[in-house]
């Protein structure tokens, strides 16, 4: 027998054949816009406020701030992004926010069609149509007949609009010559006016003042987006044995986000799949599997990205977009390493008078790609810098069957039933052929796309003769069993990146005389202990920027590795872990921290004394802390790092029941975590503390109690809450409009278990 849900008023047939569900999709679509229209045509007002689009939350904030200063001036805000990205979803948010609809007189939602060929009067028209009012009707009707017919002139709607406060979003705009065919109705405007524009293209908003670029959602915020449509069982992740449902659930999980990964952050083709789902209540593993196995990857944004870079992407930035090729489809690199990458590649050319570092200059290759929708952040970090990034595997296709160059290099695939590079890849068992036929490549890189352990547990050593590799600049064994590195290494004077396996306390054998990493600038994963002769040689690595280091010293012997830390002038990035045999935190001497005058970023694992939080140098931007122990309250120390931007407190890092954060303290903070922090139970906000503050997550402080003063945080987008009670985000909840009731944009909690 055939289910019938209803929903909202509105019969939907479920779990039936997944064909009709499919062609429903292109109903769903045109009705979507048959509402948009009619929302538009009719003035229907959207009075349901919703307060947040799952990775939206700070451009809402952005978005609204800037439209409601107190500037008289006319300005004009444009929001850009690829066709389904959320361009739409955002305009709409800010359009119909209440802060927006009390500081304007008037608000107007102007669209465009997709024609690119309108004439500048017929774009007057619409305009006019759209903010001006119609005349009353008169018994035979055709002052009204006569009004749609109506054409307008720039001096008509320029004295209409002049003197008045209003809000016009113009809907999808596709050339630059119809943003400046309307441009003149607004010159006159004053009185804080404010235009809004969305447009796929870039040079529509080229030398805008206020541009707001949409990105490609992260793995997170894409599950979260669809979890927004579908119910998909919960997970339980403390037993240790999984029963029969909790193992399907698991497994459903598993699936969705695998699925959805597929969608490759674009928010149009995540909401495309859920609306299978919609009316659907426990999605099971075989109709979840047989949704994902018909999910149509259509090319067509993906064509448009392509049509708007192809012209404007300059030599340098194509060239580190290509190199995406190189790697096996879908896969999901580090920043860090793609970074790296570049460089040893000479990718990156510094340029100018003043030459940045080469490392700087390739983050921000990445970060443009990234704002061009060609990269996707799969993966943040805590301080909301990119972690893992990927190319997109249909703009992938698209991308390399033009502009696949890379000569010298080869990538050998391991996987021999990926056949969908275009460049010069290696599979199977062809490799030795392979490398017979090329000569003195630039570089070699090797993929095993095998899932779990393999191939790195099958690597165990490296053997001398690597030392014979003199141009090498990065080794990164940090997936493998390596324990050892040859004493040969030390040879290698072009490496600059050395990454290594700090959980299987990876080693490098005794320095030979006269050589040495003179050039080294990364090493991380290393371990050091009473016996180890990397701990007598660190202080001959000068030209070290990031260090990540775990150590098993008393502190007798943490004080001679101090003094070779303080030798590295012009070290940028430190972790330090201090562990026992078991692995465990252990004292950790951080005294002499103050004298690394050019650090930025601090990681800090072991337990410290409070003392340790008064010598912290004032050019931290990043501190994390885990493990420390400390017994009084930190922030009246910490609050005095003026630049401090990210910190975050882990689990054991504090174990006191109180914290406060003062008035003009952090005064750059941007991101706060408190993470696992279970002895916490008070935590007092005053006014004008941390002014700066964006983000803040809480997560798994099972004591605290619901912060007071958290309305004072006045610049705040967005509030995470995971694994708390549910009587604390309960309470949020319901106290939310009282805490944030003045705010620009309330802050969003979200306690999805994911």
């Amino acid at each position: 027998m055939e289910k019938v849900h209803a929903r909202n008023g509105v019969k939907i047939k479920t779990r039936q054949e997944s064909r009709s569900k499919f062609k429903e999709i292109g109903r769903f679509k045109t009705a979507l816009r048959i509402l948009e229209i009619c929302i538009t045509i009719f003035r229907v007002e959207q009075r349901r406020e919703r307060n947040s689009a799952v990775g939206m939350d700070e451009d809402v904030h952005k978005v609204v701030s800037q439209l409601i200063t107190n500037s008289e001036n006319c300005s004009t805000h444009f929001i850009v992004g690829m066709k389904g990205i959320g361009k739409t979803t955002l305009a709409q948010m800010v359009f119909n926010h209440s802060a927006i609809q009390n500081h304007f007189e008037s608000r107007n939602w102007v669209p465009l069609t997709d024609r690119v060929d309108e004439e500048k009067n017929v774009l007057l028209k619409r305009l006019g149509h759209k903010v001006m009012p119609a005349p009353a009707t008169n018994k035979e009707g055709k002052e009204k007949e006569e009004w749609k017919e109506k054409d307008y002139s720039i001096k008509e709607l320029n004295g209409f609009l002049k003197g008045k406060k209003y809000l016009i979003v113009l809907y999808n705009i596709l050339l630059v010559e119809a943003w400046e065919s309307l441009k003149a109705a607004f010159q006159d405007s004053t009185n804080g006016c404010r235009i809004l524009i969305t447009t796929r293209h870039r040079r529509v908003a080229s030398n805008a003042e206020h541009y707001y670029q949409l990105r490609l959602r992260t793995k997170d915020e894409s599950l979260s987006l669809f979890q927004q449509m579908v119910d998909l069982p919960s997970e339980t992740s403390d037993q240790p044995e999984l029963s029969p449902e909790a193992g399907e659930a698991q497994k459903v999980n598993s699936l969705a986000r695998k699925g959805v990964g597929k969608c490759e952050g674009l928010p149009l083709s995540i909401l495309c799949v859920g609306y299978l789902f919609s009316g659907t209540k426990n999605v099971t593993y075989e109709e979840l599997l047989k949704a994902l196995d018909h999910i149509d990857h259509s090319q067509t944004p993906w064509l448009e990205i392509m049509d708007f870079n192809v012209k404007d992407l300059l030599p340098h930035l194509r060239q580190c977009l290509s190199y995406f090729g190189l790697f096996p489809k879908d896969t999901e690199t580090s920043a860090r390493r793609l970074v790296t990458l570049w460089v040893a590649e000479g990718l990156v050319t510094p340029s100018g008078v003043e030459q940045e570092p080469p490392e700087l200059v390739a983050k921000n290759i990445l970060r443009e790609l990234i704002s061009r929708n060609l990269v996707q952040v799969v993966e943040r970090k805590p301080n909301e810098k990119e972690k893992t990034c990927s190319f997109p595997s249909d703009l992938r296709d698209l991308w390399l069957r033009s502009n696949a160059s890379f000569d010298q290099r080869l990538a050998y695939n391991a996987d021999e039933h990926d056949a969908s590079s275009t460049l010069s890849h290696g599979s199977g068992k062809n490799l030795q052929n392979l490398l017979r036929s090329w000569r003195n490549p630039r570089s070699i890189l090797f993929f095993d796309t095998r899932e779990g352990n393999k191939p790195g547990e099958e690597i165990e050593k490296i053997p001398p003769s690597i030392g014979n590799l003199t141009n090498l600049q990065i080794l990164d064994v940090k997936h493998t069993y390596i324990r050892i590195l040859p004493s040969s290494i030390w040879k290698l004077k072009k490496l600059r990146h050395l990454c290594m396996n700090q959980i299987y306390r990876s080693q490098i054998k005794h320095q030979s005389s006269g050589s040495s990493l003179q050039n080294l600038q990364t090493l991380r994963g290393a371990f050091v202990d009473k016996d180890s002769p990397l701990k007598d040689n660190l202080r001959r690595l000068t030209n070290l920027r990031k260090l990540a280091l775990a150590f098993q010293l008393n502190l007798s012997q943490q004080v001679a590795l101090a003094e070779s830390l303080l030798n590295l002038k012009q070290l940028k990035a430190l972790k330090l872990k201090s562990i026992d045999e078991m692995g465990q935190p252990q004292d950790l001497k951080a005294t002499f921290l103050l004298g690394l005058e050019n650090l930025s970023n601090l990681y800090l694992f072991g337990k410290l004394e409070n003392t340790s939080i008064n010598r912290l140098p004032q050019s931290l931007t990043d501190l994390t802390l885990s493990a420390s122990g400390l017994l009084d309250d930190p922030m009246p120390e910490l609050e005095k790092l003026k630049r401090l931007e990210c910190l975050s407190l882990y689990s054991g890092s504090y174990t006191g029941k109180s914290m406060s954060c003062s008035k003009g303290g952090f005064p750059q903070l941007h991101v706060l975590n408190f993470w696992m922090l279970q002895e916490l139970e008070e935590w007092n906000v005053v006014e004008e503390a941390m002014p700066k503050l964006k983000k803040l997550e809480i997560r798994s402080c099972n004591s605290l109690k619901v912060p007071t003063g958290l309305g004072n945080l006045k610049t705040l987008s967005e509030l995470k809450l995971k694994d708390m009670p549910e009587k604390f985000t309960a309470e949020i909840e319901k106290t939310k409009e009282i805490i944030w009731g003045d705010i620009a944009l309330s802050p969003v909690d979200d306690h999805s278990q994911y």
